[in-house]
């Protein structure tokens, strides 16, 4: 799990310090919803597509990349349900 302020501060950075690959070879799931009820849903769907995409031969040989925006991290550390 990566995070910064913006998604896209926490993407440059994990390519900087080569913790993040091209969409190549990683799945980069993004999250920057602020709203509880729908960081919920996003999550879920992220989980969602990491779990189908595990039975997918091609697909299971990607690595996977969680990237959360700063204000999305602080609510999801506010709320024991999202932990």
């Amino acid at each position: 799990m990566l995070t910064g302020d913006k998604i896209e501060t926490a993407i440059n950075i994990g390519m900087s310090a080569k913790l993040l690959d091209t969409n190549e070879y990683m799945d980069q799931h993004l999250c920057d919803e602020v709203e509880p009820e729908k960081l919920h849903n996003k999550l879920g769907d992220i989980l969602k597509d990491v779990k189908k995409n595990k039975g997918n031969l091609v697909q299971r040989t990607k690595k996977q990349a969680l990237v959360i925006a700063g204000a999305s991290l602080i609510i999801i550390d506010e709320d024991e349900g999202l932990k």
